[in-house]
């Protein structure tokens, strides 16, 4: 499959997840899901092979988040006593951050190539944790609106803290991983991928 093909496909996949967690009110995966949506198009617009693979793992996380926690995980197992609250929070924030840490690092080959700009180690360590967190926080907003409108209840103080717990660790990891990789190889993230930078 080529990179053209793969964008195409995580354009599709995102898309699919926006209608999937849209219907069931889950407003976290559909913001996440127009993230992966725009940086795919871009992908497929301006993109590149690295870039690529990052927009197909990551609308793959993203539907699979969606289809996890609209379908395996509503609310309604806290209801009917089938979950513990703490343990369907703790399994809905792991279901929606999954692809937090790839859109992240994704949002910088889509700045690289809408823009023209380059990243090196220290942009990409420092300024992902912040990205990886601000992702979610249109979906809260909705649910936040979809409760002042009387549309769906806001669930519980757990689901709230650890949907942000879960994803700071995530974004810590994250963080890491770019700085140990990115710096040693002397990698940057221009336009045209991944490169190494020059003596």
């Amino acid at each position: 499959m080529n990179w053209k093909s793969a964008a195409a496909l995580s354009v599709a996949l995102s898309v699919l997840a926006m209608i999937v967690s849209g219907w069931y009110h889950d407003w976290v995966c559909t913001a996440l899901g127009v993230y992966s949506a725009v940086f795919s198009y871009t992908c497929f617009i301006k993109g590149n092979n690295r870039y690529s693979v990052f927009c197909l793992a990551s609308s793959v996380l993203v539907l699979a988040g969606a289809l996890v926690s609209s379908f395996c995980l509503p609310y309604s197992l806290v209801t009917d006593e089938s979950l513990d609250v703490n343990t369907w929070a703790l399994m809905v924030a792991v279901s929606h951050s999954l692809c937090i840490p790839l859109l992240a690092v994704e949002s910088f080959y889509f700045m690289a190539a809408r823009f023209q700009a380059s990243y090196n180690w220290m942009l990409v360590s420092g300024l992902v944790f912040f990205i990886g967190l601000g992702m979610a926080l249109p979906g809260f907003i909705l649910e936040f609106v979809d409760y002042l409108l009387g549309i769906s209840n806001l669930t519980t103080n757990a689901y709230a803290l650890l949907s942000l717990i879960v994803p700071v660790l995530f974004m810590i990891v994250t963080a890491i991983v770019a700085w140990r990789v990115m710096r040693p190889n002397r990698y940057l993230i221009t336009s045209e991928g991944r490169k190494v930078r020059s003596k």
